[in-house]
């Protein structure tokens, strides 16, 4: 079974980053951002319907949303849902795993919405009881496409936007924990893991590449644990890890993963929040080690 759970984001702050202030920084009153607001035009995050960015906060404060997405009824119905928002959200179908697609859809926010100042890599696709001994290269082709592919080209594109209109944004990538260690739960996902591996990879170069550059364009790679989303299957729930997890209530919800992209996004504008390990207090059983290193770098 193909799973598409969370599908990309795309956040354009009304104004730039006011970089002129003082390197120290200070916050507003209003929106407690720092030095990120213009007239308090506050930054925040859009969402697909899975809910793992709040678009309706964002939309409150923000002027633009777009949303990328294979499903556009989804999107559509999350737009009505939206409507009565100040700001707007500009739902756009694209396929994650078709190049053209995607570059369309960057053309058209170019042409349409302006610069774009924060890119959150929020695609994903898992394609549960795939095997590495004998499982089908389109399988594994796919998943690679939309979770490594996918979010490369789209990367590319917006920062190509921001050093050409000057705006040191942020490029979050919604990884897993499986994307730093494998681990039992759930089984035959093999592909989904390597994918993931593939995002650390992708963030630490590109990390490397902009600082090699001399850009102050932010890059983070969020990694929570059990995220309760479209990825868990009915199969992967009869599993008794999970069910356990959930009997004990001890697994992540998308407002959770929302609530630390916000503290991201809020960091003073010296100061990188490079890696992001998170998951439900003290409950690091399922992964069989434990995780509570934040990684930041200062510019």
């Amino acid at each position: 079974t193909h799973f598409v759970y969370v599908n990309i984001a795309i956040v354009k702050y009304h104004g730039a980053f006011n970089r002129q202030m003082s390197e120290q920084g200070s916050r507003c009153d209003r929106c407690q951002f720092w030095n990120r607001c213009s007239s308090c035009r506050k930054i925040s995050q859009g969402r697909f319907s899975v809910k793992f960015l709040k678009t309706p906060e964002a939309l409150r404060i923000l002027f633009q949303v777009a949303a990328l997405a294979r499903r556009k009824e989804r999107l559509d119905e999350l737009a009505s849902k939206l409507s009565n928002e100040k700001g707007q959200f500009h739902p756009i179908k694209t396929d994650m795993s078709e190049e053209a697609d995607i570059l369309n859809a960057f053309k058209w926010i170019k042409e349409n919405l302006g610069p774009i100042h924060i890119l959150i890599n929020n695609t994903g696709t898992s394609i549960i009881g795939v095997s590495l001994h004998d499982g089908s290269t389109e399988d594994w082709q796919r998943v690679f496409q939309v979770n490594v592919m996918g979010l490369g080209i789209a990367t590319r594109e917006a920062i190509r936007d921001m050093r050409k209109n000057n705006v040191e944004g942020h490029i979050i990538h919604m990884n897993s924990i499986g994307g730093h260690q494998v681990f039992n739960f759930p089984r035959r996902m093999n592909v989904y893991f390597a994918s993931k591996f593939a995002v650390t990879a992708l963030m630490e170069t590109l990390s490397r590449e902009l600082d090699d550059i001399k850009s102050r364009i932010k890059v983070t790679s969020v990694s929570p644990g059990v995220v309760d989303t479209e990825l868990i299957t009915d199969t992967l729930r009869e599993d008794p890890l999970y069910q356990n997890a959930v009997k004990e209530k001890k697994i992540l919800y998308p407002e959770d993963v929302a609530e630390c992209v916000f503290c991201i996004l809020s960091t003073p504008p010296h100061v990188q929040v490079t890696v992001l390990f998170f998951s439900y207090v003290k409950y690091l059983q399922i992964f069989s080690y434990n995780i509570t290193i934040t990684s930041f770098t200062v510019f």
